[in-house]
């Protein structure tokens, strides 16, 4: 009890040294357990595309209006009124990735949220909702009490058929993505982005309704989504000579492996073959022995299709040197998606087994 006590109360303090700063600005916050990131920087996209000035805070970069901020915008209840207070000074919304460390900073009692994204339906979303919003976005899917927030302020996204932002259709091409979306069950729209994979339509689908919800012309949709061209880790492709595809991708959650897995399973010329991280839970890498032809990993028992490494650099190189013309190599999990001198390590582990072959 007192840990919290304490904690409401440097969150107040804080608020207070820098007055208040969520009262002058659109503050919007993204929760969940997977797709924040992108869904947080497509939206940013999208509002700046139809010309408001925004700074986002994600774990993987933060920007006000296209300008770094450098410093760590979640560690305290602090940093989180700094960044909000100097992004007032430029910028008239402010998207904010909710991270577990932005969770424990229990700051959600002294900003005034304009709007919740919701990802999923996880405890972490509940924990967001706990606080008042005057807008809600979440997938079709989820049961999220909203603590009275009017039907019209509110908007569901996802493949099912009673959605108000629905996926009518997502085609993956290796380029990219392209995704059909009725939104409001009569507005029409064909969004194409750069990023791969299912996982990504849903953020798309996501940044979408969220920016309809706030009004936003629908003219600027298609544009504001073509900005975003690449963020670390999300089926990150490895640039190389190779004579096969190699994609790097943080795998954060189940759900997430099972998104790239189903979507690579697609894109794949030949065979799939992933190597894994000690993050890749037990369920997860039988799923993906399931879908790939080869998967490498650094737990469990060696099976049909199935190896196990010493560490994750030797499951990437055991993977690489198995790899033929027209495969795709999936390394999947933070291991591989670290940068080392701004070079993601799956990336360097790529190209250095390149180099010695």
């Amino acid at each position: 009890m007192k840990p919290r006590f304490f904690g409401k109360a440097r969150a107040r303090k804080a608020s207070l040294r820098y007055n208040h700063p969520s009262r002058g600005v659109r503050l919007i916050l993204v929760a969940g357990e997977y797709g924040k990131t992108t869904t947080a920087r497509y939206l940013a996209e999208v509002l700046r595309e139809s010309g408001e000035k925004v700074a986002v805070f994600t774990n993987l970069g933060s920007d006000i209006e296209g300008s770094p901020y450098e410093a760590a915008y979640d560690t305290s209840a602090d940093a989180i009124q700094c960044a909000i207070a100097k992004s007032r000074k430029s910028a008239s919304t402010v998207i904010m990735e909710v991270t577990p460390a932005f969770e424990r900073a229990q700051t959600f009692e002294t900003l005034q949220v304009e709007m919740v994204i919701a990802t999923d339906d996880s405890a972490r979303v509940h924990t967001v909702m706990e606080h008042p919003t005057a807008y809600l976005v979440a997938p079709h899917t989820a049961h999220i009490k909203t603590r009275s927030i009017v039907p019209h302020q509110q908007i569901t996204y996802g493949e099912e058929s009673d959605a108000e932002a629905h996926i009518g259709a997502i085609t993956l091409y290796r380029g990219g993505t392209e995704v059909e979306m009725t939104i409001d069950h009569q507005n029409n729209v064909m969004l194409s982005t750069y990023l791969l994979g299912k996982a990504n339509a849903y953020n798309v689908a996501a940044a979408i309704a969220a920016a309809y919800l706030l009004g936003c012309d629908r003219d600027v949709f298609e544009e504001g989504i073509a900005r975003l061209e690449h963020i670390p880790g999300n089926l990150e492709r490895v640039s190389s000579s190779r004579p096969f595809q190699i994609h790097l991708d943080r795998a954060p959650h189940a759900r997430s492996i099972d998104l790239i897995s189903e979507s690579c399973k697609q894109l794949a010329k030949r065979r799939l073959l992933a190597a894994c991280d000690s993050s890749i839970d037990e369920d997860s890498l039988v799923l993906l022995s399931d879908r790939c032809d080869r998967v490498t990993a650094t737990t469990g028992n060696e099976t049909h299709g199935r190896y196990v490494a010493s560490s994750a650099d030797e499951a990437a190189e055991l993977t690489l040197r198995a790899a033929r013309k027209d495969d795709m190599v999936l390394l999947l999990g933070p291991a591989f998606t670290h940068l080392e001198d701004g070079i993601a390590h799956g990336a360097a582990l790529a190209n250095g087994e390149e180099e010695s072959a």
